[in-house]
């Protein structure tokens, strides 16, 4: 209820400040025929002692939604630490300062008019501070943005009103007074559009899915529907009134069209309100409200989608192209045009249907369980008790309940179309179950976030067979396999997580299942390991729990000076275990599945460059300087973003 009544209080304070900055922007640079006048002071001196009545009235409601106890809303310790000890009281101060400020320079007879306009824009866009832009990872552009954005819709939404009824009393100077405000308009519109478009891209995190399933992004298509209502608007004014052009044949007075503008505008002032308080897409559950998505990686699988994606785009570009000969040879579009568009819709529909693919109202969760070795090794275990039945031992879809009678057999899940799917698609066929095959949903069975295991180690597990092309060679500017994110606590009690290190250092990572077999080459990166820590970079080492149980265990690691990573290493070891696979054994039927040794180099933002197998490493040929491939990796810089969180 608190929101509701701050909402509504913060809506009238907008709308009074507007409306005033309206005022004057349309008196003194649109209509410049603003004569001094004590009645009209009067009237925006009260307007002005109104907003500062709404102002102190939020105040108190945010000290009651801060402290949720009526009888303390006059508390004065209370409203000193709002005041001074938030952010929301410092803009509020300021605010209020500006505010007394306007009551008493707009008595003021010969005061410069372009002051009270840059106060009211000035207390209109600060309201930035406290909204999202604040609270962005790029607040050096969502903050002047948004402050823009505002200012600029503001002004428009001011204006209008003013202009219509300058319009109603003086018919003479219409055309005069919509030329002017019209070219106003149109520079004005460019940063509405632009800031607008800007900051949606942000908050929703740059994703079409946000746009479309959370209530952030429904709620900036309905603006964007009025947005669209008031452009046409603007557009009939000015082919009709300025250029003297008839647009689709209809014939509107300015005047209604100018009402359905301003209808229009307020809707988007009210929506731009709400926005401000509702959650920005990229922090919001998304819920897909189709049952489609489109994915090119999995129409492209089938040959026959693939070429007749590629006939209609041949199809389409053929008339794309008789449409611009039409236009060059006759100056203007002929009936031909309206027949082409039609075939170029009814072929893009064609387009979109052969790029469908089934969706679920989760296909976009977020998973709620990060992407790490301790949930992959855990999804491994979890897989090999409910799953091998079906999809076998390795995920080959080769389980002893698979025979020829099964009208659906299940999934190869080492295949790269489980990648294909999303996270979100897997946990809808976990939890629901994918009828009509023989797949049943676990949802009585596994608990979400056993579930997330589930799908963080089936997502290692099909790149682990992709990863297959990994060897003792970087592929410059070719990052793609992010690391599997872990913990630890090493043998001196030092705690860590593997992406402490991203934008900092390069890591060789070590598995190894026993130290007896590998001393000479462990002996190697002892003595370059001065070397590597000069570059920038560091030695992780990641033993087994056997390897802690020799008897000689002390003498073995003592001399080791890079750390060793005791708490954690059985689920590191099992999770990138999944990696040794190579072109010329890819082990499907998991026969080496402990691997005596493998080292990895993992470049500074997260992504695995590099494998070597014990067989590659005991060969003198393909033994790699791991000085020169820092080095290497340090000269490519930033490729992608750092691995996200999560799985997707």
């Amino acid at each position: 209820m608190v929101e509701i009544l701050l909402s509504i209080s913060k809506f009238f304070q907008s709308i009074i400040l507007t409306f005033t900055l309206g005022f004057y922007f349309v008196n003194y640079y649109i209509i410049k025929k603003f004569k001094y006048s004590i009645s009209i002071i009067n009237r925006i001196t009260l307007y002005l002692i109104i907003v500062l009545i709404i102002s102190i009235i939020i105040l108190f409601l945010q000290v009651y939604y801060r402290y949720e106890d009526i009888n303390e809303l006059l508390n004065l310790n209370y409203i000193i630490t709002i005041l001074f000890k938030t952010r929301f009281g410092g803009i509020w101060l300021i605010k209020f300062f500006i505010f007394i400020l306007l009551i008493i320079i707009c008595r003021i007879r010969n005061i410069n008019n372009f002051l009270i306009i840059f106060l009211l824009s000035l207390s209109l866009g600060l309201v930035t501070l406290t909204g999202h832009a604040i609270s962005s990872d790029m607040v050096y552009v969502t903050i002047p943005v948004n402050f823009i954005h505002i200012v600029s819709v503001s002004l428009w939404v001011g204006a209008l009103p003013y202009l219509f009824f300058n319009i109603s009393k003086d018919n003479n100077s219409v055309i005069y007074q919509v030329k002017r405000f019209s070219s106003f308009a149109s520079y004005n519109m460019v940063f509405i559009l632009f800031s607008g478009f800007l900051l949606s891209l942000i908050n929703l995190d740059y994703s079409f899915a946000a746009l479309l399933g959370t209530d952030y992004g429904q709620v900036i298509i309905l603006k964007l529907l009025f947005v669209s209502i008031a452009l046409l608007s603007a557009l009939y004014i000015r082919m009709s009134l300025l250029n003297g052009k008839k647009f689709l044949k209809f014939n509107f007075s300015i005047k209604n069209i100018l009402k359905l503008e301003i209808i229009s505008v307020v809707f988007i002032f009210g929506i731009g309100i709400f926005l401000s308080q509702t959650i920005p897409g990229a922090h919001d559950e998304i819920e897909w409200p189709l049952n489609f998505r489109l994915s090119i990686d999995v129409a492209m699988e089938d040959t026959i989608n693939k070429n007749s994606i590629l006939f209609l785009l041949i199809f389409i570009s053929l008339f794309l192209g008789i449409i611009f000969m039409d236009f060059i040879l006759n100056k203007k579009f002929s009936k031909s045009f309206f027949y082409s568009i039609s075939i170029i819709s009814i072929s893009g529909l064609g387009i979109v249907y052969l790029l469908s693919i089934e969706a679920y109202p989760v296909t976009y969760k977020q998973p709620s369980v990060p992407y790490s070795a301790i949930s992959v090794y855990n999804g491994k275990l979890l897989y090999r008790n409910n799953c091998v039945q079906c999809h076998g031992y390795s995920g080959q879809g080769d389980g002893i309940i698979v025979n020829e009678d099964l009208a659906i057999l299940p999934a190869n899940l080492t295949e790269p179309h489980t990648a294909y799917h999303t996270a979100g698609d897997i946990y809808w066929w976990l939890t629901n179950g994918m009828p009509p095959s023989i797949m049943p949903g676990f949802e009585s069975i596994l608990n979400e976030d056993n579930r997330w295991d589930l799908i963080n180690f089936l997502r290692t597990l099909s790149l682990s067979y992709e990863a297959r092309i990994l060897n003792n060679k970087i592929v410059y500017k070719k990052p793609w396999l992010p690391a599997v994110d872990f913990d630890f606590v090493t043998l001196n009690g030092k705690t860590g997580r593997l992406s402490q290190y991203r934008g900092k250092k390069a890591i060789i990572l070590i598995i190894m299942d026993n130290i007896n077999n590998n001393e000479n080459r462990i002996n190697k990166i002892i003595q370059a390991y001065n070397d590597i820590k000069e570059l920038g970079a560091e030695v992780l080492l990641v033993s087994s729990n056997n390897n802690f149980k020799q008897e000689n265990f002390n003498k073995k690691y003592k001399n080791i000076p890079f750390p060793i990573i005791y708490e954690g290493s059985e689920e590191i070891l099992n999770t990138y275990n999944l990696f040794r696979r190579t072109i010329l054994n890819p082990d499907k039927k998991d026969k080496n599945e402990s691997i005596e040794y493998i080292e990895f180099l993992i470049d500074q933002y997260g992504y695995i460059r590099t494998r070597w197998k014990q067989d590659e490493i005991n060969d003198e040929n393909k033994s790699l300087n791991y000085l020169s491939a820092i080095q290497e990796l340090e000269k490519e810089g930033k490729i992608l973003d750092y691995p996200d969180e999560h799985v997707h």
